[in-house]
């Protein structure tokens, strides 16, 4: 992924993600405005904070991921992807523990939502058992 900046504040700036298969994210609603903070993250989504997440992942930003992640995880708590990938990036740092209980979490939330399906119980389960 690609982020891009370019324009100024008072100019509308051209603010944006490329993703690898080429498709681009219009971020210009919470760059360069002069919103406060709050304002601004009120208005990303969860896929708005995951790619940030995935942008500091390619840089090596492992800490700025795991919050990008985290952000991510409280506006979709039930998206299963945004877990894998903080715990991923947990398992980089050497916090095992927190890997493991991301692992939990997405076993759990499967659990919660009705699954039941003994492969996927096996897979979660091998997940947490391998950290």
């Amino acid at each position: 992924m690609l982020l891009a900046y370019a324009g100024s504040v008072a100019a509308d700036p051209l603010c944006y993600i490329e993703q690898e298969g080429g498709e681009i994210i219009d971020l210009s609603n919470v760059c360069g405005q002069s919103k406060p903070r709050d304002s601004l993250t009120a208005e990303m989504t969860a896929e708005d904070y995951a790619n940030f997440g995935y942008e500091h992942l390619s840089n090596g930003a492992i800490e700025d991921a795991i919050n990008s992640f985290g952000q991510a995880i409280e506006a979709d708590p039930n998206n299963e992807q945004f877990y894998l990938e903080r715990a991923t990036a947990y398992f980089l740092i050497g916090d095992i523990e927190a890997a493991r209980s991301d692992y939990e979490t997405i076993r759990q939330n499967y659990i919660n939502q009705g699954g039941n399906d003994p492969v996927t119980l096996d897979y979660y389960q091998h997940l947490i058992e391998m950290l």
